[in-house]
């Protein structure tokens, strides 16, 4: 039995890098588990409305993540799976880049969050706004260096430095409150921006030291850009259709809005930590089964992955959406379960996106990203016209609508390319393995 059980899972996990599988999933379980049960403390003591501004920070600072990863991470993992070992020289190129995202970033979102509120209410929270870049240049640091460690085949490191860095901050939280500090949202965003940077000192010191010539650089960028430029409209659109519409109810209804909005959320993100984890490890896989078996190699592996790990994602999606009112009430306390539809709603969100996730990997590996910007682009033509009358019809209600209509639209896009790719690429294989046969039936008849 138990020769068996190995076997089925040696056979469903064939292509995917075990320790980096496992590796894959610990850390990001231990990533994302920090984040929610921050989350959760900010709701539960520190109230809805800082509940509100730490998500309005966290929508902002995802953004900027994710652009990041459209010109540095993406493209890095991808071409780390086209060759078994990157230079030094490489790495150090794609940090040199990051770095100075970082500080752009940081700067950005410094500025979006004076004119959110600035636009709404005319105040201007300052300490807030340099606690929120300050939070957002380190997280971005933290996340291409966990991916850069996880490419290069270090993924035990990339855990001990998450790890290293949360215990940190519990450390750093216990010791304000002990000492009866003020814990609000912005303590809570330096103290993460704190802990992060100490925490990447030991995973900086490995990767120093490489070449760094000039010419590399522009190397880099040219190597990288034609990657991301689809992958960086793609996620504008992506904003337009998802998280605008969150800021924008917080920035017309208030704080307690978009803290209503990601409460109901909130508990379906449990299950993006292994969405999020499929990032360290099937890229790379994926560029190497193209690269070694082409396209019924890259769909199998493929195939495998959504089986494998969709059953556990929406196996989480039903425990927590079915009892939805319980759910809520278990994490944020009493007054949350009104916000079960809207956790409902994200739930099928999710359990439909998920599948798109898998997929839009398909064209990371084939290099053919312009197929995932028109998705998306589909998308957000949807969203954009349904909604304003969702909002006018239905509130809170109708913004999560909108979000549903959005992803299911970008995803039957991504599915319906798939298999418009996979049907060409069997065609072209067997006109391949007809044209000898034909060849030599002409033959015959000029001989006769």
């Amino acid at each position: 039995m138990k020769d068996r059980i190995v076997g089925r899972f040696e056979k469903w996990t064939a292509g995917l890098p075990r320790l980096a599988v496992l590796m894959a999933l610990a850390n990001q379980a231990l990533v994302s588990g920090m984040t929610f049960l921050i989350g959760i403390g900010v709701a539960r003591y520190m109230g809805l409305a800082e509940f509100g501004k730490m998500a309005m920070v966290l929508i902002l600072q995802m953004f900027a993540q994710s652009l990041q990863g459209c010109f540095v991470v993406a493209p890095m993992m991808a071409l780390s799976g086209r060759r078994a070992n990157r230079s030094s020289s490489y790495f150090a190129g794609v940090l040199a880049f990051t770095i100075g995202l970082c500080v752009i970033a940081g700067l950005g979102v410094t500025v979006m969050v004076l004119g959110i509120h600035y636009l709404r209410d005319g105040g201007l929270p300052v300490a807030l706004a340099l606690a929120a870049g300050a939070f957002t240049a380190t997280q971005n640091l933290v996340y291409v260096v966990r991916r850069m460690l996880f490419a290069r085949q270090a993924s035990t490191q990339a855990t001990l430095m998450d790890a290293g860095r949360y215990g940190l901050f519990v450390a750093a939280m216990v010791y304000l409150w002990s000492t009866g500090a003020r814990l609000d949202v912005v303590v809570t965003l330096l103290a993460l921006a704190a802990t992060g940077l100490l925490a990447l000192v030991p995973a900086l010191l490995n990767i120093r030291g490489a070449r760094l010539p000039r010419r590399l650089l522009r190397t880099v960028w040219g190597r990288h850009w034609p990657f991301a430029q689809w992958l960086a409209l793609m996620l504008l659109l992506i904003f337009g259709q998802e998280q605008a519409i969150a800021l924008g109810l917080g920035a017309t209804l208030g704080d307690e809005a978009i803290g209503g909005l990601r409460a109901g959320q909130y508990l379906i993100g449990t299950t993006h930590f292994i969405w999020v984890a499929l990032e360290n490890f099937v890229p790379t896989s994926a560029a190497r089964a193209h690269a070694n078996g082409g396209i019924p190699a890259l769909t199998a592996l493929l195939q495998r992955t959504t089986l494998l790990f969709g059953a556990l994602v929406w196996g989480v999606i039903l425990l927590v959406s079915l009892p939805a009112e319980l759910s809520l009430r278990l994490a944020f306390g009493p007054g949350y379960e009104h916000f079960a539809p809207i956790l409902r709603i994200y739930a099928l969100i999710y359990a439909i996106a998920f599948s798109r996730e898998v997929w839009v990997f398909f064209f990371y590996a084939t290099e053919r990203t312009a197929v995932i910007f028109r998705a998306f682009s589909a998308g957000f033509v949807v969203a954009a016209i349904v909604f304003v009358p969702a909002i006018q019809n239905f509130g809170i209600l109708g913004a999560a609508l909108t979000v549903l209509a959005a992803n299911v639209t970008s995803t039957a896009y991504v599915l319906a390319s798939v298999w418009l790719v996979t049907r060409s690429a069997r065609r072209e294989a067997d006109t391949s393995r007809a044209a000898p046969v034909g060849a030599r039936l002409g033959s015959a008849v000029d001989s006769a």
